[in-house]
């Protein structure tokens, strides 16, 4: 899998999808991609917030990864916010997108236990920075 630069916004999505799809069978469903969407998206928060503030408060919303479905969908508001708070939406939008794309094929009621959806959450979380690195780490690899 190739790393994606963090400054190289347009990419970013089709990255993440590509990735999705050459592990379809265990992303196989909208929710749980989504899901996992989700969790880059917390993680771009958490980063923001370490950046600026030197803590995670962000981290409280995730009720100690307990949420449910209801949980989920009024998280999903409250990044946009502190993404947009952070002024880091513009790095974002284009996942954003992704995750309205696939959140609008979803069933209205989801298969997924609130055990895997706090999963594939933190899938996401976990993940972000194995997709894409910022311009540092680019250039210390380019050193190698």
């Amino acid at each position: 899998m190739e790393y994606i630069k963090k400054n190289n916004i347009a990419n970013r999505a089709e990255h993440i999808t590509a990735f999705l799809d050459e592990h379809n069978a265990f992303y196989s469903s909208y929710e749980r991609r989504s899901c996992f969407l989700i969790g880059i998206l917390i993680d771009g928060v958490l980063s923001a917030q370490q950046q600026g503030l030197n803590s995670k408060p962000f981290l409280k919303q995730l009720k100690g990864f307990q949420l449910s479905l209801r949980d989920l969908k009024g998280l999903v508001p409250k990044i946009v916010e502190k993404l947009d708070q952070y002024d880091k939406r513009k790095y974002y939008e284009n996942i954003i997108s992704l995750l309205a794309e696939n959140f609008s094929n979803t069933e209205a009621e989801w298969k997924l236990s609130n055990v895997d959806i706090n999963f594939y959450l933190l899938l996401g979380i976990s993940m972000a920075n194995k997709l894409y690195v910022d311009k540092t780490l680019e250039d210390d690899l380019d050193e190698w």
